[in-house]
């Protein structure tokens, strides 16, 4: 009668070892599946932190020289205090700039509400003061599709009206 064991099985009346082939089939699986589940759990972390799956509530794209775009945003209207643009430099698959284009992002605050403004990944304020700033020499690169993802954050807690409400501008 052989004594059963975990991969390595020993006959009683041999006295010999024998390995079993089911249990280091079932190690092989169990650990491909861990491995699996780790790079699948990475791929979704860097798909997540990817500026082009980012929601935004404004995609401006900027394809040409010399090309103004201006809107007001009405603050009272943001969900969750939070407004999201895009400057990208494509414009749907095909239309992608053919040469570096230079974009400047101003916004007038002319009712002081208190916002921020945050760049991509930065961490840091943009804005000095609440009436006005200015993104200046921000660069789209050629031939390759690139998104700014500018973030705009109201930071009070005080009840917000029609009235309230910034321009921004973005210029190349």
């Amino acid at each position: 009668m052989a004594k059963r064991r975990f991969i390595i099985d020993f006959d009683e009346e041999t006295n010999k070892k024998k390995i079993v082939v089911g249990d280091v089939l079932l190690l092989v699986v169990f650990g491909a599946l861990i491995a699996l589940v780790v790079t699948l759990m990475l791929t979704a972390k860097k798909e997540k932190d990817n500026p082009s799956n980012v929601f935004a509530d404004l995609i401006v794209p900027i394809v040409e020289e010399n090309s103004k775009n201006e809107f007001l945003v009405d603050l009272s209207a943001i969900d969750n205090k939070e407004y999201t643009i895009k400057v990208t430099n494509y414009h749907g698959d095909d239309d992608i700039n053919k040469k570096e284009l230079n974009y400047d992002l101003e916004i007038i605050n002319e009712e002081d509400v208190p916002i921020a403004l945050y760049k991509n990944e930065i961490k840091d304020n943009l804005i000095s003061s609440n009436n006005e700033v200015l993104v200046e020499k921000n660069n789209l690169k050629s031939k390759e599709k690139q998104e700014d993802v500018y973030r705009i954050v109201v930071k009070t807690d005080k009840k917000l009206s029609d009235k309230d409400t910034i321009k921004v501008l973005i210029t190349s």
